[in-house]
């Protein structure tokens, strides 16, 4: 059950935890309890963490025993961990940090009178910082104000580090859908505009940080593929907007460039944000309205690609091994497996090393493929 003053409704801050003991962590507790907001509630789950998280959890609870509650259990990933923390929740206004980002002082407060003051919304935004490992400032941002379709369309979460959100969206929502790995907020927050309006709050209140362990945007065939899956997910539900329905195709082109990036291994701080938005619109002011025959398209591509994914990964296995290639068009075969943007540089490198002398299989060892 819910607690809370009238003044100031109980906060929940949920930090799923997994293995940051030594600096990070500590950071980011201490961020949260140093808070100036009286009725908070600090609630860490530790995801099964193997190194010295347990007892810094256990320190950090014997210090601040009205503030902090914490948990461990078997490590099951972000989502089932978040949604675990949901239901342990008894604040009025939940948030939730990841356990190597940062609020900054008076962050809460700010967050929790906004949507105090609106009664209507359902959740509230701030501009945030990115910092690198060090907490040196990278850059500002100031996430935009869209709605719904506008989310779906330019395919970009804007709710980033610091949001609020009333205990009634988890209530009329329900939790992270542990089905997507990369994409998990982004389809809450989908299904969050449903329950009401986001604020934004033009102050920089909380702090992302980008370091090599953070909770980045993974490149990979997997997160491609959910790129398309979201949005598969969004169209069949029941009750599907007109803003919506109108956005559709635009929406999976936007996606479908998401997708080319996931697979190009992009992983910077500012990419998810800036990079996706910048280029969807490019992209979108640019092509025709496509029809459905391009969207099956573009996923027999990525079908394709996991395919040559799949032969590229068994030749290099069976190279590793000491088996030769066997047949005298090898070379061609492995051109045919590459994707067509590799094949002129896989070339150059083929003939070279053909004209250096090297050849994987002795000319006495080939024999036609039959």
């Amino acid at each position: 059950m819910s607690q809370g003053t009238e003044r100031e409704p109980l906060v929940t801050i949920i930090v799923p935890a997994y293995n940051r003991a030594g600096g990070l962590l500590e950071e980011t507790l201490d961020s949260i309890l140093g808070q100036d907001y009286a009725n908070l509630e600090c609630l860490v789950l530790d995801d099964g963490s193997t190194d010295q998280t347990p007892q810094v959890l256990e320190r950090y609870a014997e210090g601040h025993p009205q503030r902090m509650r914490w948990e461990r259990h078997e490590n099951m990933g972000q989502a089932k961990t978040i949604n675990r923390g949901f239901e342990m929740a008894r604040g009025e206004l939940i948030g939730y940090l990841n356990s190597d980002d940062l609020f900054l002082p008076g962050a809460i407060a700010k967050l929790a009178a906004l949507l105090t003051k609106n009664p209507d919304a359902a959740l509230a935004y701030p501009a945030y910082r990115i910092i690198d490992e060090n907490g040196e400032a990278i850059a500002d941002m100031t996430p935009p104000t869209y709605t719904a379709a506008e989310a779906v369309r330019l395919h970009n979460c804007i709710v980033n580090v610091g949001a609020i959100f009333r205990r009634r969206v988890v209530e009329g929502i329900g939790g992270w859908d542990p089905t997507f790995i990369y994409l998990a907020d982004f389809d809450w927050c989908v299904r969050a505009y449903s329950v009401g309006p986001f604020l934004r709050h033009p102050d920089v209140l909380a702090c992302w940080r980008n370091h090599p362990g953070s909770a980045n945007y993974a490149p990979g065939l997997e997160a491609a593929r959910e790129q398309t899956r979201l949005l598969d997910k969004i169209y069949a539900a029941d009750g599907v907007s007109g803003e919506l329905i109108e956005v559709r195709d635009e929406a999976y082109r936007n996606a479908f460039v998401c997708a080319a990036y996931a697979m190009g291994g992009v992983n910077k701080a500012e990419g998810r944000f800036f990079v996706h938005d910048t280029l969807a619109r490019a992209v979108s002011s640019r092509m025709p309205e496509t029809e459905s025959e391009m969207n099956a398209r573009m996923r027999q591509r990525l079908t394709n690609l996991e395919k040559r994914e799949k032969r590229l990964t068994e030749m290099i296995m069976r190279l590793r091994a000491g088996e030769p290639l066997q047949g005298s068009r090898w070379r061609t075969a492995l051109r045919r497996v590459a994707p067509p943007g590799l094949r002129p540089a896989g070339r150059r490198v083929i003939d070279k090393l053909t004209r250096n002398g090297h050849d994987p299989v002795p000319k006495v060892q080939r024999r036609e493929i039959d």
